[in-house]
């Protein structure tokens, strides 16, 4: 059996998770957080590292653990497209800056 992923540990000492079936292809690269980064900022079950932005612990320290994810993978994180994905409902919507005020 062939392996799917592996631990790689990025330029600025995260541990991610590389997707080998992608990363193998040298076309594209897929990784994965690993929420066990002793490095990370989100606390409770969302910690110690997450960088889900939207979570009930607090954006800043989300956006922390997102600046560190996009350091890792050398990403501009104004780059970045991120979605909130929620099992509440089938609706899809847009949303503006205005549509976060006072969220978390």
């Amino acid at each position: 059996m062939n392996d799917i992923y592996k631990i790689k540990e990025m330029p600025n000492g995260i541990k991610m998770l590389s997707i080998l079936p992608i990363n193998n292809t040298g076309i594209a690269e897929a990784y994965c957080t690993v929420r066990t980064n002793e490095m990370g900022n989100s606390k409770n079950e969302c910690g110690p590292f997450s960088c889900n932005i939207y979570k009930k612990f607090g954006l800043e320290n989300g956006i922390k653990d997102f600046l560190l994810c996009c350091d890792a993978l050398n990403v501009d994180p104004s780059s970045v497209v991120t979605n909130r994905l929620t099992a509440f409902t089938n609706i899809v919507r847009d949303v503006d800056e205005d549509s976060l005020i006072g969220y978390d």
